[in-house]
């Protein structure tokens, strides 16, 4: 089986034999006209890190990230009505066979929408599944609660209990205390809260702080809450929710079933706007959707449908999804804060991290420049950038 960054997948199956000479094993054989027919049949998948487990904080954190891992498919496996991964069995120890922590699942029905069925699919049938993904951001949104990490602690808790949230893992400076459960629902406040802890974590820890940086992004959070972006609740979010981690069957010539959202790794709980990204895979050849990381989605939302069934397609998602859902997938400011979240949730460390958030200001500040945001370090090739996107959304993004 295709595993993916993070994990090896290998599937497994086990058969039950029927026990000789009993009514149901003449019965199998007459049916059958062999011997040996089973009963039952059950597959699993098991997943395994890739990542070697060498040194005790190695082992440690493969064990804190797998244990997280059963806590959210545990989590969303008894809060959805979707069909997602059911965990029968897990090791957090190295004490086993593969030498690292792992899990078992219940293999789920289906083909992988991405590599094995979405380029064999007619139109109608790509309409079907557009019509499901179109849905599914709603349904696991439905899930709401201060913004953090869905904690481990949710294996040793009642089913019936709520759910339990963290706050955001974030590199801690001076005595700060261990992050403890996550408070904070609004999505205005969880932003300043990210962005003045970087502040306080770059000046305490490495003796500096790119202040230029902080700045414009209190200024485009408080833009955001004033255009409508923040006005929605802190909401589950599975931030990967693209074809690869989609499971389906193909029904008949017209219909083609979503049977699993598989690759749960990622999910959080965020603000709503996290929740609604727009498919462009559904309707954009490959080489428009597979762009540098980061701008993707900028660059898409310039990309209208080339052919007519890429438009029926696209007008399939429109006629399918709420007008909430259309206005956080196509939104310029929807689209950058989506980009910035993961600068605030990551920090800034690297090269391409200080890139993306340049990037992100010089965008929000080409298309608000009545925000007064200042910062002069950045290319002439950036800005340009920027006012090219700008100018092409505000052409309009229309079939």
């Amino acid at each position: 089986m295709k595993g993916g960054t993070y994990n090896r997948v290998v599937g497994v199956t086990i058969s039950s034999k029927l026990p000789k000479y009993t009514l149901a094993w003449l019965k199998s054989c007459l049916s059958a006209r062999r011997k040996n027919a089973t009963i039952d049949s059950t597959s699993y998948i098991i997943r395994i890190p890739r990542t070697e487990a060498t040194g005790d904080d190695s082992i440690g954190s493969l064990a804190d990230d797998m244990k997280q891992g059963v806590a959210i498919l545990n989590t969303v496996k008894s809060c959805l009505s979707l069909p997602t991964p059911e965990v029968v069995s897990y090791d957090l120890t190295t004490d086993n066979v593969f030498g690292r922590p792992y899990m078992v699942q219940k293999r789920l029905p289906g083909k992988n929408l991405q590599f094995e069925l979405w380029n064999r699919l007619n139109l109608e049938q790509k309409k079907s599944v557009v019509k499901q993904v179109a849905n599914l951001p709603s349904i696991i949104a439905s899930i709401q609660g201060p913004a953090g990490d869905i904690s481990s602690d949710n294996l040793s808790c009642a089913p019936n209990l709520p759910i339990l949230i963290d706050k955001f893992h974030k590199l801690a400076y001076s005595n700060q205390p261990t992050p403890g459960r996550a408070t904070t629902g609004k999505p205005l406040k969880f932003l300043l809260e990210c962005i003045n802890h970087w502040r306080a974590y770059q000046t305490a820890k490495q003796g500096f702080c790119f202040e230029d940086v902080w700045d414009a992004f209190e200024i485009i959070a408080k833009s955001l809450e004033k255009h409508g972006i923040l006005d929605g609740p802190c909401v589950l979010v599975h931030r990967d929710l693209e074809p690869y981690n989609l499971l389906a069957e193909i029904r008949s010539d017209t219909e083609v079933n979503i049977t699993a959202v598989i690759d749960w790794d990622f999910a959080v709980i965020a603000p709503e706007f996290m929740a609604y990204p727009a498919p462009f895979w559904s309707w954009l050849p490959d080489n428009i959707t597979e762009q540098a990381a980061g701008d993707e989605e900028v660059f898409c939302l310039s990309v209208k449908p080339n052919n007519r069934d890429a438009q029926v397609i696209k007008q399939t998602f429109d006629a399918n999804t709420s007008e909430k859902h259309k206005m956080y997938a196509f939104s310029m400011e929807a689209i950058l804060a989506r980009r910035m979240f993961v600068i605030l949730h990551d920090g800034i460390f690297g090269p391409w991290p200080m890139s993306e958030a340049t990037s992100i200001i010089v965008h929000y500040r080409e298309l608000h420049p009545e925000d007064g945001i200042e910062y002069d370090n950045v290319s002439e090739y950036e800005v340009e950038k920027a006012r090219m996107a700008i100018a092409q959304y505000r052409a309009g993004y229309e079939d």
